[in-house]
C-alpha cells in the first residue's frame, strides 16, 4: 500500500530565428524592410508527481538579438514601423500544481512571473534603453476546477489572471489588469459525438487594453485611440 512518486529535473537550450520581413508605415507611406531575429533560450525545470499532486516549476532566460519591434517615429499614432532591436533579454519563472480531491475531481493552478528589457536598442528617434517589452505583463495567474463524470460528461471552470503591462515599446501606454471567469461543459455520446457549451468573461469585465491617450500635448494629432476587451 505504498505510494508511487516520481521527481525529474532538466536542464535545456534552444536555438530560435524568424525570418526577416517588410512593414507598412502607414503616415510616411513607405514599406520599410527588418532583419531576421534570434534567441538563445535556456530552461532548467523541476517536476514531482506523485499518486493525488503534481507539481512543477521552471526558471528561464531568453537572450534576443535583433528583436523585430514596433517603434513610433513620431506622436503620431500611425507613424510606425518594424525595427531590429540589437539586444534584449527576458527571464522569469512559472509554478504549476494539480491537486486529485476525488474521482472525478481536480484542481489545477499556476503562476508565472516574468521580466523584460532593451539591452541596446536605439534609434535616431528615441532610446529604449531600460524599457519593457510591449504587452508583456509582469504577473499572470490561473486557477482551474474539473470535473470529470462516469456518464462522459465534463465541467471546467477557470479563474485567469493578467497583470498591467505596456502596449508600446516606448512605455508611454498602458493596459489595465484583467480578471476572467470562463466555465466550459462538454459531453461525450458513444465516443464519437461532442456536445460542447462554454462561457467567457462571465462576470462581464471590461477592460482598457490599449490605452491610445495622446503622449504629446504639442502634437497636433490629439485623437483618443482605446480599445477595450470583449465584453
Amino acid at each position: 500500500g505504498g505510494t508511487l512518486s516520481m521527481i525529474r529535473t532538466a536542464e535545456t537550450f534552444k536555438r530560435a530565428y524568424r525570418t526577416a520581413g517588410v512593414s507598412i508605415n502607414r503616415r510616411r507611406a513607405t514599406a520599410v524592410s527588418y532583419g531576421p531575429e534570434f534567441t538563445d533560450n535556456y530552461e532548467a525545470f523541476y517536476k514531482y508527481a506523485g499518486k493525488d499532486f503534481q507539481l512543477g516549476t521552471n526558471f528561464f532566460y531568453i537572450n534576443w538579438k535583433d528583436q523585430q519591434v514596433l517603434a513610433q517615429l513620431s506622436s503620431d499614432f500611425y507613424d510606425t514601423q518594424v525595427q531590429n532591436a540589437a539586444s534584449s533579454a527576458l527571464y522569469g519563472t512559472e509554478l504549476e500544481g494539480r491537486y486529485h480531491i476525488a474521482t472525478g475531481h481536480d484542481l489545477n493552478a499556476g503562476i508565472g512571473y516574468v521580466t523584460t528589457r532593451f539591452k541596446d536598442f536605439k534609434t535616431k528617434y528615441g532610446d529604449y534603453n531600460g524599457h519593457q517589452f510591449p504587452f508583456a505583463s509582469h504577473t499572470t495567474g490561473r486557477l482551474s476546477y474539473q470535473y470529470k463524470s462516469p456518464s462522459n460528461f465534463n465541467l471546467l471552470s477557470i479563474v485567469q489572471y493578467v497583470g498591467p503591462s505596456y502596449t508600446n515599446a516606448e512605455n508611454t501606454r498602458r493596459a489595465d489588469a484583467q480578471f476572467y471567469l470562463n466555465f466550459n461543459a462538454q459531453y461525450a455520446i458513444h465516443q464519437i459525438w461532442l456536445i460542447e457549451a462554454y462561457l467567457n468573461n462571465a462576470l462581464n469585465g471590461q477592460y482598457r487594453i490599449y490605452d491610445g491617450t495622446p503622449t504629446s500635448t504639442t502634437s497636433p494629432y490629439q485623437a483618443s485611440y482605446h480599445q477595450t476587451g470583449t465584453p
